[in-house]
């Protein structure tokens, strides 16, 4: 299955990452402290996200 996405749906879903990126940050104060990027905390769960769902077949 292939997800088509234009130009604006791609910078939603960059910045829905984002915005999960900077929430996580919040709760989990290490990140802070060990100055990891938002942007890097959000693109690794969505990557994450992106293997579990194709090592299921979704």
């Amino acid at each position: 299955m292939t997800i088509h996405l234009d130009i604006i749906q791609t910078l939603a879903v960059a910045v829905i990452v984002l915005f999960v990126g900077n929430f996580v940050k919040r709760y989990f104060k290490i990140l802070d402290r060990l100055c990891i990027p938002d942007p890097v905390v959000g693109g690794l769960l969505f990557s994450l996200l992106t293997l579990a769902g194709y090592s299921s077949g979704f």
